[in-house]
């Protein structure tokens, strides 16, 4: 498959500590700072796909240990009373993660 001419050029100014910040980040993903910004700029702009690749593979793994998890307390829990505050304990969760990730994250930002 051919790749499209790219024509259009994009250019920003940056200070000496930023330029540092992005060609860390850029080396630590195997490319130049070009491209790098070339990249994060067209993952975050991209209508269908708003979060990045590392987003994607955090969730990912979260979305995997969740399951496990749930599976295993499941085949623990085999008596009905437990198995009911399990599922309980699961649609809290559910229900409320926002508020769960809120309180999470108010315990670890200084005031």
């Amino acid at each position: 498959m051919q790749e499209a001419k790219k024509i259009k050029i994009i250019t920003f100014r940056i200070t000496a500590d930023e330029y540092a910040q992005i060609e860390n980040a850029a080396s630590a993903s195997g490319n130049e700072p070009n491209i790098w910004c070339r990249d994060v700029a067209l993952t975050y702009s991209t209508s269908d796909e708003m979060i990045t690749i590392d987003d994607r593979l955090i969730y990912t793994e979260i979305g995997c240990l969740r399951f496990l998890l749930g599976f295993g307390f499941k085949l623990l829990f085999r008596d009905a009373d437990e198995a009911s505050a399990w599922a309980k304990a699961r649609e809290y969760a559910d229900t409320r993660a926002d508020e769960i990730f809120t309180q999470l994250l108010s315990r670890r930002m200084p005031d």
